[in-house]
């Protein structure tokens, strides 16, 4: 198989077969994988607040690498307090019941529809926190919701992660949501 343009994504690449696709294969997996999956755990060096829910605290690292804007406008909005509930049709999730605007304005840093047990996503469009402590968790809304005259993409901006040490005890927190109901929630930079 020859290439017909010098500049095509496999220009340069064997002619032999095996050594092709080989060539192919590590080409996708480092454009999907290596390029576009953040690992699940902390960032070193990763700026941490800290999520307190009715008194049980875990450290939550931002994701600057994915969502830089973002992530520094939620620092400068701490303290963030008010209340949390389980979400209606989000799986796995809980929610700052109370708006907040960080002043992103309707952009979408590392946009996902899905959430991983312990992130954290901005919705700028209802000005909404959201996070997942269940793998069951996705942006899923009944309807499509309309912004002046803008649908609602269904997509939010993963920003911040649970630290892995914490997820379990985090998990445990959020369930109780579901059954207590609505709890007092703050995020605070940590104590110097």
């Amino acid at each position: 198989m020859s290439v017909t343009k010098p500049d095509a994504p496999d220009a340069g690449f064997s002619e032999e077969a095996a050594v092709r696709t080989d060539q192919m294969h590590r080409m996708w997996n480092s454009h999907w994988y290596d390029e576009f999956e953040i690992p699940n755990t902390v960032p070193e060096g990763a700026r941490v607040f800290e999520l307190d829910c009715d008194g049980e605290v875990v450290s939550v690292a931002l994701l600057e690498s994915a969502a830089p804007r973002t992530c520094e406008r939620f620092w400068q909005s701490l303290p963030i307090r008010g209340h949390a509930i389980h979400c209606a049709f989000f799986g796995h999730a809980a929610f700052w019941l109370d708006r907040i605007d960080l002043g992103t304005g309707r952009v979408l840093e590392n946009r996902s529809v899905r959430l991983t047990p312990g992130e954290f996503i901005w919705d700028p469009w209802m000005h909404e926190i959201t996070w997942a402590y269940g793998r069951y968790a996705e942006m899923r809304f009944p309807t499509t919701l309309w912004y002046d005259q803008e649908p609602h993409p269904n997509q939010g901006c993963i920003f911040a992660r649970v630290a892995p040490d914490d997820l379990d005890r985090f998990a445990a927190m959020m369930k109780r949501l579901r059954f207590e109901g609505a709890k007092t929630v703050e995020a605070r930079k940590p104590a110097s």
